[in-house]
């Protein structure tokens, strides 16, 4: 209740956050964690994967030091915060994150980022629909932080990657356009692995149990998360002046390109004022990020 209430205040007096992330770091089985205890292991020996699962569970402080070099890096080198130095959603005026573990003892972390110059969304749906320039700059801002677009097909080689066992490497002579290309192509094979949702028990972890299924499969009838999600053919403000970005695939976890080719994980990254209810989304994010 005190993170609550202290992110209510600050929502009060600064405005509405504009960006939402959650990261979830792929401890388990990861080599950088087993190279944090001293292990040397070869990745091409038999049965590798189960070896650094092992690895990895027997050693639960490491795991704990290897999420907060991550995450440590991931406020330091991309946000940047109260350096005046852009990162990379813009010069982020200040941000609030809280770590939570599952019962499987796997920490993450949820957040807010406020921009600096943090325009208010109440007057958003307006202005996108009044002013065409800004509805471009807008979109193309969005386009540029988060992604709803995945090449599975190219992504295919990509999935049996063994966590912290390839890298995004950048050359010396690298132009920019070489470079963009580079990280298009990499980020869309991470996606391809870790940004897939799967329908699990947690979908419906809030609902009535008891009340019996209309289907018979695994599938649930409501799943909290919203997935399936609808397809977007490309990305546009509509009548109403709400943002949709284009998105091809209904499972897909919405991800930032320079997240998913430096930390190779899943994670997540939200626009706040392009959803319709964006109150009730802030206060949905905020009891979600304090439970």
């Amino acid at each position: 209740m005190k993170f609550r209430n202290l992110i209510f205040g600050k929502i009060a007096r600064l405005g509405i956050p504009l960006i939402w992330f959650t990261l979830n770091p792929k401890d388990i089985g990861n080599i950088f964690v087993v190279r944090l205890a001293g292990e040397e292991i070869l990745l091409d020996e038999p049965g590798i994967k189960s070896k650094l699962l092992q690895l990895t569970i027997k050693n639960p402080s490491l795991v704990a030091q290897f999420f907060h070099v991550v995450v440590t890096s991931f406020f330091t080198c991309f946000f940047k915060t109260l350096s005046r130095e852009p990162g990379i959603f813009g010069t982020v005026g200040s941000h609030f994150g809280i770590v939570e573990s599952t019962t499987r003892m796997m920490l993450h972390l949820h957040g807010f980022a406020r921009l600096a110059g943090n325009f208010g969304a109440a007057n958003l749906h307006q202005r996108l629909l009044s002013d065409p320039e800004f509805k471009d700059r807008i979109l193309s801002y969005i386009r540029s932080i988060i992604r709803e677009t995945v090449d599975l097909t190219l992504g295919q080689h990509f999935i049996s990657e063994t966590p912290g066992s390839s890298v995004f490497t950048i050359p010396d002579d690298m132009t920019p356009s070489e470079f963009q290309e580079a990280l298009d192509f990499d980020s869309n094979n991470v996606a391809a692995q870790n940004q897939m949702h799967t329908h699990g028990k947690t979908c419906t972890k809030y609902q009535n149990t008891r009340q019996p299924r209309i289907r018979a499969d695994p599938v649930p009838t409501i799943c909290r998360f919203l997935f399936p999600k609808s397809l977007v053919p490309e990305s546009m403000v509509t009548e109403e002046g709400y943002i949709r970005m284009e998105r091809n695939h209904q499972y897909l976890n919405k991800y930032n390109p320079i997240i998913a080719s430096a930390i190779r994980c899943n994670h997540d990254v939200s626009f706040t004022p392009s959803s319709p209810k964006v109150l009730s989304a802030i206060y949905y994010m905020t009891n979600y990020a304090t439970k």
